[in-house]
Order: structure tokens, then C-alpha cells, then sequence
């Protein structure tokens, strides 16, 4: 797919101010520039800021409530039940929570949810059938339940205080729970909606730390040290697609330390099996080989497979379980990859009916509901097109869908909510359910408010592109300083810069499709290390690029720490 490229024009008078007063090169300052921070008081705060400078946790809405609720659950013995989704998200929350309850002595229970048998969120039949069966008088759940409304009146009945924890969007009123702990909730002052489950579930963590302290609770015990969960924080923020800016950078930040260091026994193995190096573990890592893993037990078996391995201690069992997950995943590849093709095919049959047609629609009774979130991610890049994809069974579709920069699918979803069961989600992923019979009005109204919504220029595949950079302003100062800029997700893209005019001077192909190049600009006198992933067949033997598009990291295959390109696309 050709992309258009968009070069940034960053304003000349706020890059020179930047690179004086922070000082920095002119090429980092164009890069912060671009990302909307032109002060230097936002620099520093965007690069400096560190888990003390966190927003206080009391400014959530009702965090004051859950928390003293929770306190009194904690002295009195109360037995407490932890209510988890079973995505990374929601399994590292229910991680850290119960953990810390454990730290403290209460009496905890947890609970996370079969994706097939049961369904996302908390449901009536959980109050009776989870709750109350394990005699608990506090239920809390960790990124669901601000749409569990039927729920919390069971809770009501049943004499069980909820406490509900989420970051999910809701257009409808809260439940009636004793706390909703969501910053996203329209009278939420905190300006934290930004924040994952997972961010949410620390912040309580902080409050409740903060309660117990002002109680002398602490006397007793050794207080716990909060930084010790950022890696499972910084591993469910990453996962959960949520930007990489504000607290959530913090946290994102503050936990990649972590895990480049030393982090909690599961971690360790599941970083041994997915074979990442370190000092050098990025978010991008996180986001493509670990938090997949996390997830896989959740989409094809069950995820109490994954928090068991991030609760192990013992190295035999850690190792185990590591295993297990990176064979669910290998597993899940390969149904994503099989529901891929169909959808490719399906399209392709299709031919010059999808030339006037701005999203896709499919559904097919052989899907797995677990996958179809990962193949409408896939479908939406490779098309540029927002994607709903239906796994079918009986009369009920299952619904995963997924949208393309600058389109809200979750308002989209709104005006299709006559015809759905039930949606939920965020600006650029959301799932539903339907009623098979619905589909085609669903189809038509979902084309018909993505038409309204967008412009041709929407569906143009295109690449941003920071500034110009010239091989010889490469230095490591400039290597030092995109380093800085870390961690890269969605708010904090990884910065793309262009040069032309670039000679190959040497290649060699690794595992026959992937170029790794030798590359020198006129007048240069030391050629560069580059990669280009996923080489196209005509592009493996040519010697000179007008144009290429790439990333600057620093080369840790050879242990250098020198420069190394990442192609992201040529001008041949």
C-alpha cells in the first residue's frame, strides 16, 4: 500500500526557543514541537516527571468513599471479592489489587470471568452464583462494571457494598453502586481519563495506602512500596492502547525501569520466553511480546492462567506457566491469522463493490470470539477502514470492532445502539453484541455514520514524518536524547524522519525477508547500520533510495549502542 507522507512543519521561532532554553538539538526540539509541547516548562515536566509528581488520587470522583470502605473491610476482617476482566488490562489490575490486600492482611477473594461462557463485565448471576457464595460483604471490580447496572441492584439486594472501578466510557446513568471510581465519568474533575483499569486500580492503591497511613495502620506492618507493581501497571497501560502521556507516561516509564531491572518472578520468565534482551525492553516490546502473551489465556481458554503466573513465586512454576501462555499464543496466532485470510479472500471476491464503501462489515458462525478483536486491528491498518467483525452463534453475534485515527467508534456505536444488545469501549476499540437478525440494519448504519463522520482524506493510508534528518547530524547526543523521549505508544508516536538521496553500500537478507543494509549519504564518511522489516520482493537488491522514511534507536543486536536505522519505507 502506497502511504502519503506527511511532513510536519514545526514553527521555526518555538524550535529555536526550545533547543536554547532546555538546551537541545534542533532536531529533538522539532520532534517536541510537533507533539504540542513548545515550552520549556512542558519539556521538563514531559521529561523529568517522576510517580511523586502523580495528581493526587482523591481528585477521582468517589475515591474518597471506595477507599474508606475498603479500609473498614480491612480492619474489621470483612471477606472481599475482586471482580477482574480478562484482558491484560484487567488481570494486572486484579494482580496488583490483590496483592496489596494480601499485604495487609485482609481476607480476599478474586474472581475473573470465562470470556465464552460468561461474557465481559459483571453480571446479576455473579452477585449470587461468586459474591455471595464466598460470603463476601465488598465486592470491587477492576476495569469493568460502569455498565453493570443490573448487577449492582443484585449487590443492593443482597446486602453487598460495590465498589466499581473502570476507565470505560458510559452514556447512560451510573449504577447504584456505593462507589463508581471512574475518571471518565462526566462529573469526574481529576482530568485522568486518559488512565487504563490497570492506572485506575494504582491510583487506588495509592489512596487506600494514604488512608491506612493516616490510621497508624503501618505501625503494625511494613508499608508497602507502591513502585514495586509499576511493571504490571506499565504492562496494562500498554496493552490497553491508552496514550502515552501525563500519569500514564509516568507509570509506563516508571515500570519499563522496572522490568529492565528486576521485576516479580512471572515477568521474569515470561521475559525469558519471549526471548527479549536487556537494558533494551521498550514499549514495544510490551505491546508486541508480552502483553499478547498475557492476553492469550483469556482469548482461547481462560485468563486466570496468566495471574496465576504473574501471583508464582517458585522459578519451576513460573517457567511452566510461562510456557503455557507462549503456547496459547502461538495457538491464537494462528486462528488470527486463519480468520485473516478469510476476511482477505471475502474482500477480494467482493472487487469493485468495496471501491464506494468506507467500512467493513463481516460475520461468520466459525469465528472465535476471542480473536476477532486482533484480526479487526489487522483489516483496519491493512485497509484503512474501520472494521466490525461478528463472531456468530445462534441467534447472537459477539461483536469486536475497530476504527481508524480521527474517528470516534465508540460515537459511532452510539447511533447504532437501537440496534445492538449491548456496546462498550473507546474511541478506537469497542465491542458490542447483536442479535443476528440486526445485522444488515447494523451494516448499513454503521456505513452511513462513518460517512458522516469522515472525508475522503480519512481513508488515505499515510505516515507522519517529524523533519529532516541528515546522516551527518546523527550523533550520539541526538541518539541520547530520542531515547529520552521514551516510552513510544498512541498521544507520544516514535518520532519518523526522512533523508534522501542514500546509497546502499552493503546487504545481506535475514531469513529471506528482512534487509539488513549498510547505508551512507553523499558526502558522508561513515556508512550507518539500518533494517528494513518485511523487504518487499522488488526492493532486495536495489542499491539507491531517493527518499527513506526511518526510526533512529540505538543498536542493541550488536551490543554497540550506536545507531542503527529502522526503514519504514522508501523512495526508490
Amino acid at each position: 500500500m502506497v502511504r502519503k507522507q506527511v511532513i510536519k512543519q514545526p514553527e521555526p521561532s518555538k524550535v529555536s526557543a526550545l533547543a536554547r532554553g532546555l538546551p537541545c538539538t534542533r532536531i529533538t526540539a522539532s520532534v517536541l514541537v510537533n507533539r504540542g509541547i513548545t515550552t520549556v516548562r512542558q519539556a521538563r515536566s514531559f521529561l523529568d516527571s517522576t510517580v511523586a509528581d502523580l495528581p493526587s488520587p482523591f481528585s477521582i470522583r468517589d475515591m474518597d468513599t471506595a477507599a474508606g470502605r475498603i479500609c473498614k473491610a480491612i480492619e474489621n476482617r470483612e471477606i472481599i471479592m475482586v471482580f477482574g476482566d480478562y484482558d491484560a488490562d484487567g488481570i494486572t489490575s486484579t494482580a496488583i489489587l490483590v496483592e496489596f490486600l494480601k499485604h495487609a492482611g485482609a481476607r480476599v477473594k478474586y474472581y475473573i470471568p470465562h470470556r465464552i461462557m460468561e461474557g465481559y463485565g459483571l453480571k446479576r448471576e455473579h452477585i449470587a452464583s461468586v459474591a455471595a457464595k464466598e460470603k463476601a460483604t465488598l465486592l470491587i471490580t477492576v476495569d469493568c462494571g460502569i455498565s453493570s447496572h443490573e448487577a449492582a441492584e443484585a449487590c443492593r439486594e443482597s446486602g453487598i457494598d460495590l465498589v466499581i472501578t473502570d476507565h470505560h466510557k458510559t452514556e447512560s446513568a451510573l449504577p447504584p453502586a456505593l462507589a463508581v471510581v471512574n475518571p471518565s465519568r462526566a462529573d469526574c474533575p481529576s482530568g485522568l481519563s486518559c488512565l487504563a483499569g490497570v492506572g485506575v486500580t494504582f491510583y487506588l492503591l495509592i489512596a487506600l495506602r494514604a488512608m491506612l497511613r493516616e490510621k497508624g495502620f503501618w505501625n503494625k506492618i511494613p508499608e508497602p512500596n507502591l513502585k514495586a507493581c509499576c511493571d504490571l501497571v506499565a504492562i496494562g497501560t500498554v496493552a490497553d492502547i491508552v496514550p502515552l502521556v501525563g500519569a500514564n507516561r509516568i507509570l509506563v516509564k516508571t515500570g519499563l525501569e522496572m522490568i529492565n531491572n528486576r521485576c516479580r518472578p512471572g515477568i521474569e520468565a515470561l521475559i525469558e520466553t519471549a526471548k527479549l534482551k536487556r537494558p533494551a525492553i521498550t514499549s514495544e516490546d510490551v505491546a508486541f511480546r508480552l502483553a499478547p502473551r498475557i492476553n492469550a489465556p483469556g482469548r482461547i481458554d481462560h485468563a486466570l492462567r496468566a495471574l496465576e503466573l504473574l501471583r508464582a513465586d517458585s522459578r519451576e512454576e513460573t517457567a511452566r506457566l510461562a510456557g503455557l501462555l507462549n503456547r496459547l499464543n502461538t495457538r491464537r496466532q494462528a486462528i488470527e491469522e486463519d480468520i485473516y485470510s478469510e476476511i482477505s479472500q471475502v474482500l477480494l471476491d467482493r472487487g469493485h463493490r468495496m471501491k464506494n464503501m468506507r467500512t467493513i462489515v463481516l460475520a461468520h458462525r466459525q469465528w472465535h470470539q476471542g480473536v476477532i478483536g486482533i484480526a479487526a486491528s489487522k483489516a483496519a491498518r491493512r485497509y484503512c477502514m474501520p472494521v466490525a467483525l461478528i463472531a456468530v452463534n445462534g441467534d447472537i453475534g459477539i461483536g469486536s470492532a475497530r476504527s481508524i485515527p480521527g474517528l470516534d467508534l465508540y460515537r459511532v456505536l452510539k447511533s447504532c445502539a437501537r440496534l445492538l444488545e449491548d456496546f462498550g469501549g473507546h474511541e478506537q476499540a469497542a465491542g458490542f453484541k447483536i442479535k443476528t437478525e440486526n445485522i444488515p440494519a447494523f451494516e448499513k448504519q454503521f456505513e452511513y455514520k462513518v460517512n458522516m463522520e469522515t472525508g475522503p482524506e480519512d481513508f488515505i493510508s499515510s505516515v507522519d514524518v517529524d523533519c529532516e534528518l541528515p546522516f551527518s547530524a546523527i550523533t550520539p547526543k541526538l541518539l541520547d536524547e530520542i531515547t529520552a523521549l521514551q516510552p513510544f505508544g498512541t498521544g507520544n508516536p516514535e518520532p519518523i524522519f526522512f533523508a534522501d538521496n542514500i546509497r546502499v553500500v552493503s546487504s545481506t537478507m535475514l531469513n529471506n525477508r528482512h534487509r539488513r543494509m549498510s547505508l551512507i549519504q553523499p558526502g558522508g564518511n561513515r556508512p550507518i547500520d539500518a533494517i528494513q522489516f518485511n523487504t518487499p520482493q522488488k526492493q532486495v537488491n536495489t542499491g539507491f533510495f531517493r527518499r527513506v522514511l526511518f526510526r533512529l534507536r540505538q543498536n542493541t543486536w550488536n551490543r554497540s549502542g550506536g545507531p542503527r536505522l529502522v526503514i519504514e519505507d522508501v523512495t526508490a
